[in-house]
């Protein structure tokens, strides 16, 4: 059973939240009235490894018009597949919030096999009252990604093979690495004085949420069914194709050129049957996983750029981002800059296409296409170096 099948079946146990969904809007309320929402709840880390422990961490906000009092609601942690509590409370009472205060909670857990899908579900619960729930599914690797090694090519280069595949130049490294059900992570790395540094995830790459007729919809994840790869005088790229569950097909190209510090990444998504579709994300980046960790020295918050959105990080001499196309074909959507879970090891730079009313109505003739780009640049000086890093161009 993938991923994505036991997220479906949670959310539908549960009846309440949507996995992966934003945080809640802010909501008036009534006086004498408490409003917790759920704001964020996520794994600590971009992916757990075998029966290594797992942290979950769910942030609760008061966005009532009063204050909470002590020990009123819980929050309790429940694990719905492929988790098993290790220490802890598993069902901490919430302090007393003041109006838009917030808590931010943690839980340690543990994989009950090296390769199974992991979910969890936090749910807000009070005597008397309906929980608020969400529902947070965790990428799953049986063994770790391969380190880094030291040596570096001069000319843009890609190579593919039974354990993975790699894009690289002289200046960022990106590879891609597999998990059991054909997830595929890309790990992105910068090269410093120091040797090669990871500076962030991708995982997963995409993810459309859509249904059929009066479905209710639901994400899924790309998987990739063949890697392979490309290189040119100047240029190297990988495809990667593949499909989300058994109603789209898709594929990814990442593109790199010499000496540049940017990857170009372009998603061509195509249904098998008539499709309602709500919602796309393409390459988010999960930047300072594994690496720096959440805290950064500068920031840049996602602003214009061009026919674009720039979203920065800053730590040292590095400064890592991603630039997202706002034009899109589909009329009437747009793109919203994705929320970083409160407590994780890391901050999302990404968006998630949607439209502004109704769904987009797809057929097997419609071809749609995204691009991003994510770029690591060093020495920087500021993180305003970022803004140097343009939109690609949309293909003709």
């Amino acid at each position: 059973m993938t991923l994505s099948t036991v997220l479906r079946l949670a959310l539908a146990l549960m009846g309440t939240g949507q996995a992966g969904s934003p945080p809640a809007k802010p909501l008036p309320g009534s006086p004498g009235q408490p409003h917790l929402v759920i704001e964020s709840f996520a794994p600590a880390s971009a992916y757990a490894v075998g029966t290594q422990p797992v942290t979950m961490v769910g942030t609760i906000r008061n966005m009532g018009r009063e204050a909470v009092p002590a020990d009123t609601f819980a929050a309790r942690i429940y694990c719905l597949a492929g988790l098993d509590y290790t220490e802890g409370d598993t069902r901490p009472k919430v302090p007393a919030l003041e109006p838009n205060a917030a808590v931010t909670f943690r839980w340690s857990l543990r994989p009950t096999s090296p390769d199974s899908p992991l979910v969890a579900s936090l749910a807000v619960e009070s005597p008397g009252g309906m929980p608020e729930a969400r529902v947070a599914g965790v990428q799953h690797f049986p063994e770790p990604p391969p380190g880094e090694s030291s040596g570096f090519v001069k000319e843009a280069a890609a190579r593919a093979g039974r354990s993975g595949a790699t894009l690289e130049n002289s200046k960022v490294r990106a590879r891609i690495y597999t998990s059991d059900a054909n997830v595929p992570a890309l790990l992105f790395s910068v090269r410093t004085a120091t040797g090669w540094r990871r500076v962030g995830t991708t995982l997963p790459i995409a993810e459309v949420l859509s249904a059929e007729g009066g479905q209710r919809p639901w994400r899924e994840v790309f998987r990739a069914e063949t890697v392979n790869a490309y290189s040119t005088k100047g240029q190297a790229s990988l495809h990667l194709t593949g499909g989300f569950g058994l109603r789209w097909r898709g594929t990814v190209i990442l593109t790199l050129r010499t000496d540049s510090s940017v990857v170009d990444a372009r998603l061509l998504l195509a249904p098998l049957k008539p499709l309602k579709l709500s919602g796309v994300r393409f390459c988010p980046l999960l930047a300072g996983d594994a690496s720096f960790g959440s805290a950064s020295s500068e920031t840049l918050m996602p602003e214009p750029n061009g026919t674009g959105t720039t979203s920065a990080l800053r730590w040292g001499a590095i400064t890592l981002g991603m630039v997202w196309l706002n034009d899109l074909t589909l009329e009437g959507w747009k793109a919203v800059p994705l929320p970083s879970p409160l407590g994780a090891d890391y901050r999302v730079l990404g968006a998630e296409w949607g439209p502004e009313g109704p769904p987009a109505v797809l057929g097997p003739a419609n071809l749609i296409e995204w691009r991003t780009r994510l770029f690591a640049l060093t020495p920087s000086v500021s993180v305003t170096d970022a803004r140097r890093v343009a939109p690609s161009a949309r293909s003709q």
